[in-house]
């Protein structure tokens, strides 16, 4: 792989037409993380494991921004297909916050609905105030809620 420049690193193909947002189509479930920081030793294993569960868990797309979640693209792009590989979409690496919000129109369309998570040092705040822009001028207003769950 390589330093996951602006417009993100392509970790697996995309599959055609499929949940390209036509008539009727609700798009396609996006999940967008960040890394899980200050975890030791376990890093590496916990961000395969989040890899694993976007794979089978019915996201068509994974955007993985930071070091730990470039282990957890990789990881959901090897899940068999049995066993739930993301056959509608594809996955998609971002060395940083940075590189995301400069690269995240190419990868995200109008009428998906996305998840965005990650460690506050991650600063996805940003990527939020990015992707909340595109909302607004593709819509003219709002188009993206934000929420910090309960």
């Amino acid at each position: 792989m390589g330093g996951g420049g602006g417009g993100g690193e392509r970790v697996t193909g995309g599959q055609g037409d499929r949940g390209r947002g036509g008539q009727g189509d609700t798009g396609r479930g996006v999940v967008i993380l960040g890394d899980m920081l200050e975890l030791g030793a376990a890093s590496e294993a916990m961000h395969r494991a989040v890899g694993r569960w976007v794979a089978e868990g019915g996201f068509e797309m994974l955007v993985a921004i930071g070091a730990g979640m470039k282990v957890a693209a990789e990881e959901a792009g090897r899940i068999e297909k049995g066993k739930g590989k993301m056959e509608k979409g594809e996955v998609v690496w971002f060395e940083n916050t940075t590189a995301a919000c400069a690269g995240i129109g190419k990868v995200v369309r109008r009428g998906d609905r996305i998840l965005l998570k990650g460690s506050h040092g991650m600063a996805l705040e940003r990527l939020l105030d990015t992707l909340r822009g595109m909302a607004q001028a593709r819509h003219g207003s709002g188009g993206v809620a934000a929420g910090n769950g309960p």
